[in-house]
């Protein structure tokens, strides 16, 4: 006996399909034993009764089927009757194809739990959701163009297609639309919206294990990807190496963006023929690599005055005016009370601020 006068959409393709998909849904409520009629309207309006008995042991708890949350029962007894109003896929009057245009809020913990609404065309009541291919909860469709949902638990540091589908089942999705946090940049992260913003970008996949190592310091070899991701595109495939630096090994994972950086005239090496792939950049060291792969290895900063930050004094250091210059571009502010920390090793969060902010991420 189900609450309520509720019914549940059931989709099969031919008659024996459908009489397995009744046995095999009652039995997911969780009954030692089934009998089950279903209701089965045809386009012509021709009602067909289907009796459907089975004995067989179940031992299920689940109690949703192909995206579709069923009445709950509160009856405890080993045995059920259950009466379905079900229409099939080829019964069904087609409707217009909906579309899903936004998901707010576009992120949230990979575990699931997030409150998220749909906003789209064409919706009908009784549409499913799913994020990532998972079953989203709670769905509830407020109107033809907006839907509720609950996210479904997902992979940290992915990007998640959001699919709505109608009891049609024709569908519209919104690639890549939802975004499962990392597990060490949660939402109220100061560096979150930015590490979201590499991602979506094609910039960086985190550093593993669903993770992005946002304190870590960036090296030499990895700052090569970053700034050429984040001016030419996700999609940039550098030239092959050829060896020019002799402890960069050519073929590896770095060096063909390492020497097309060099090409580039952005970097020259950390002294005589080495680059020093596995060294720290520095805050100081960045702020030339920013600008000149962003303008041009041929720019040139403006004269720096030493009354930006108090540690950077204009006396002399060979990147003061490249600091000063991202600080006026509104690149940086420093790293806290008038200092910019020249000398600090980048870090991964640090550097998501500085690339988004310099090539313009969307």
């Amino acid at each position: 006996m189900l609450q309520g006068s509720c019914q549940s959409i059931l989709h099969a393709r031919d008659r024996t399909e459908f009489r397995n998909e009744v046995v095999r849904f009652t039995r997911q409520l969780g009954f030692d034993t089934v009998a089950a009629v279903t209701v089965v309207d045809h386009p012509v309006s021709d009602t067909e009764f289907v009796a459907i008995v089975s004995h067989w042991p179940v031992n299920v708890s689940s109690r949703s089927v192909r995206g579709y949350e069923p009445c709950r029962t509160l009856w405890s007894s080993t045995s059920a009757t259950v009466v379905f109003r079900c229409w099939s896929p080829n019964m069904l009057s087609t409707g217009p194809v909906p579309t899903v245009s936004a998901i707010a809020p576009a992120s949230g913990p990979a575990a699931g739990g997030t409150s998220v609404t749909l906003t789209g065309t064409d919706f009908t009541a009784g549409a499913g959701v799913s994020i990532g291919g998972a079953a989203a909860t709670g769905v509830n469709v407020t109107g033809s163009t907006s839907a509720d949902a609950v996210t479904p638990a997902l992979t940290p540091g992915t990007l998640n297609d959001v699919t709505l589908t109608n009891l049609d089942n024709q569908s519209g999705t919104l690639a890549d639309g939802f975004f499962a946090d990392f597990t060490d940049v949660p939402q109220a992260d100061i560096f979150h919206s930015y590490v979201e913003k590499l991602v979506r970008n094609g910039v960086t996949a985190g550093c593993g294990g669903g993770a992005y190592c946002r304190d870590a310091s960036v090296r030499r070899d990895q700052m090569a990807v970053f700034l050429l991701k984040s001016k030419y595109g996700a999609a940039h495939v550098p030239p092959p190496c050829t060896g020019i630096f002799t402890d960069v090994t050519c073929p590896g994972t770095f060096t063909d963006w390492i020497e097309e950086l060099s090409a580039l005239g952005v970097t020259g090496g950390c002294g005589g023929t080495d680059y020093c792939p596995a060294s720290p950049v520095t805050r100081a060291q960045m702020s030339a690599f920013l600008l000149k792969t962003d303008f041009g290895s041929a720019y040139a900063p403006p004269a720096c005055t030493g009354t930006v930050f108090a540690d950077v004094p204009c006396q002399g250091g060979l990147f003061d005016a490249w600091i000063e210059d991202l600080a006026s571009r509104g690149i940086t502010g420093g790293c806290g009370g008038g200092n910019y920390c020249p000398s600090n090793p980048n870090t991964r969060g640090q550097m998501a601020v500085f690339l988004v902010k310099t090539f313009s991420l969307p």
